[in-house]
């Protein structure tokens, strides 16, 4: 996950890493350094061992764990961490044995916290077996209320923060509050002079900094968790956002690549579809720089939408065709492609969506292509769960929702 996370942080912030064994971590220091670009070594890591702990291993001697004292006990331990060092971002729970106690170092630290359930959910939300939405009724499901939250009930406090690209166009207000999840609001705001054509050229105007700058602090002080885009260009603006923010910054799903690459086997490829294979091709030294993604890594594949029907005009004029249109256009491309390119001995593994505008193909292409899709939701949701409490386990619930029984076949 540090592949995922260390690009969306300043390079100054520092991180807290819970593992039930200090010494054995440290045993993997190399592996680490090697597969996930993580260095123990590195001040920006704080290692916090818990096997001084009693009775954290009971369940090893067939003994029951004594919760409430262990879960007690990592609090103190995450919390005493805070104190010494008020820097802390985030915290990485190594230790699957730890599992039971995310939510409460979450609501003690008021910090993201990741642990094994959020890197499996982002593998397991990109397969075909997986349905967010679907393109048929997407639109429904996506309710937006500008200014009013009638009917609603006060949900969790978890809110994603999407800077707007300024579209030049009096009907689209420049801040907006969106329930496009039931999981978590989403605060829209928009940035004067932000158009899409500044992007392309992935430039800022002294007045754009200004603004994204104001609108970086206004969507911390009201509390959102983390901060997207949206629009795929604005990863030029990668670096300066996450340098003026506590939260993380993640402007495009292409923050995912390193770590798709690495859960994929060496021989497999990951297909990256952009707006604009060039202007994508021109970010290639800042991406690298972010430390996200190396496009010069032949493992990548990119695929410009011109290459899709309906699409060919997107990255020129932005416009695009009837979304039917488009998708029937992604899915015959896409399709085909994946069919025909391992004759030539390219064989792909994933499918990394850096264009927006084909979220509502998602889905179809999981399922016409057999193939994980990860896109700016999956993203989104990604640094979204690491400030969520789980429902489906927590030290509260889990030993009721599971009667330790496993039934045979």
């Amino acid at each position: 996950q540090w592949l995922i996370v260390s690009s969306t942080f300043a390079k100054a912030d520092k991180f807290l890493i819970l593992t039930n064994s200090e010494q054995a971590l440290r045993s993997h220091t190399t592996l680490l350094k090697a597969t996930c670009r993580l260095d123990l070594a590195d001040e920006r890591f704080i290692l916090s061992g818990c096997e001084d702990i009693p009775n954290l291993r009971a369940v090893q001697r067939d003994e029951e764990v004594p919760s409430q004292g262990v879960e007690d006990a990592v609090v103190r331990i995450a919390q005493r961490a805070l104190e010494e060092h008020k820097d802390l971002r985030g915290v990485f729970i190594e230790s699957t044995e730890l599992l039971p106690y995310t939510d409460d170092v979450r609501k003690a630290l008021g910090l993201p916290v990741w642990d094994a359930v959020n890197l499996c959910d982002l593998h397991y939300a990109a397969r075909p077996e997986y349905s967010r939405f679907e393109v048929s009724d997407w639109m429904q499901r996506l309710t937006f209320e500008i200014g009013r939250n009638e009917g609603r009930g006060e949900g969790p406090p978890r809110k994603l923060a999407v800077v707007s690209l300024d579209y030049e166009n009096v009907r689209v207000p420049r801040h907006w509050n969106c329930h496009g999840s039931i999981d978590y609001e989403i605060l829209f705001m928009g940035v004067v002079g932000l158009t899409r054509y500044l992007t392309s050229l992935g430039k800022l105007t002294h007045a754009c900094e200004k603004g994204l700058s104001e609108a970086i602090k206004f969507m911390q002080k009201e509390g959102c968790c983390g901060i997207t885009g949206d629009c795929g260009f604005m990863m030029a603006y990668q670096i300066f956002a996450r340098d003026h923010a506590e939260v993380p910054v993640f402007m495009s799903p292409m923050v995912m690549g390193s770590a798709i690459l690495s859960a994929l086997d060496k021989n497999l490829k990951v297909m990256i579809i952009t707006a604009d294979e060039k202007a994508l091709k021109d970010q290639k030294k800042v991406l690298k720089e972010i430390g996200c993604i190396d496009l010069t890594e032949p493992r990548y594949v990119i695929v410009g939408c011109e290459e899709f029907q309906g699409m060919e005009k997107l990255a020129a004029k932005g416009e695009i065709a009837e979304m039917a249109t488009v998708l029937q256009g992604v899915l015959n491309t896409v399709g085909r492609m994946v069919k025909e390119w391992p004759t030539m001995g390219v064989h792909v593994g994933a499918i990394l969506l850096e264009c927006a505008h084909l979220l509502p193909c998602s889905e179809l292409l999981r399922k016409e292509t057999g193939l994980p899709v990860y896109d700016a939701i999956s993203c989104c949701e990604f640094f979204a769960s690491a400030r969520q409490d789980y429902d489906r386990f927590g030290i509260k619930q889990w030993p009721y929702a599971w009667d330790r029984s496993i039934e045979e076949e």
